[in-house]
């Protein structure tokens, strides 16, 4: 008996076009929210949330796509990412440890929920170095 991965099934194929729906609803509704406010902080608050949307449904088509056909990733790629992570560590490199600082200093509820979503978003960038890597690793280890 064989055994398919849920990628190869055609409900999974459905949910993330579903989902895909869904971001594309929040960044209409976030469009239109946003033409009826005039404060900054909450215009860039909601912009914020249009923006991860627009990732959200454009991750969910790059899926979608390698579904649905072939996503080839060259030693080209490679090397160019390579070099992105190794870049971005330096960069980045004391942002957290920063952000926790001031995050320990803060006592206003507006600058701390600034803050803590700020350092949340230092830490998905980690995350997603780290899965970066791994999935070099994957890709440029032979069988």
């Amino acid at each position: 008996m064989i055994t398919k991965s849920a990628e190869s099934n055609e409900d999974f194929l459905k949910l993330l076009k579903k989902w895909r729906g869904i971001e594309r609803s929040t960044i209409n509704m976030t469009d239109k929210t946003m033409m009826k406010i005039d404060n900054p902080l909450i215009l860039a608050l909601m912009d914020t949330i249009k923006r991860d949307s627009e990732k959200h449904k454009e991750i969910l088509g790059l899926i979608i796509d390698g579904l649905e056909g072939t996503t080839v990733i060259t030693h080209e790629d490679m090397g160019a990412l390579t070099h992105f992570i190794e870049k971005h560590a330096e960069i980045e490199k004391d942002s957290v440890a920063i952000a926790e600082q001031a995050l320990s200093k803060v006592r206003t509820a507006l600058p701390k929920f600034l803050l803590t979503y700020l350092l949340t978003d230092e830490k998905k960038h980690d995350m997603i170095m780290d899965g970066l890597a791994e999935l070099k690793a994957k890709i440029m280890t032979p069988g």
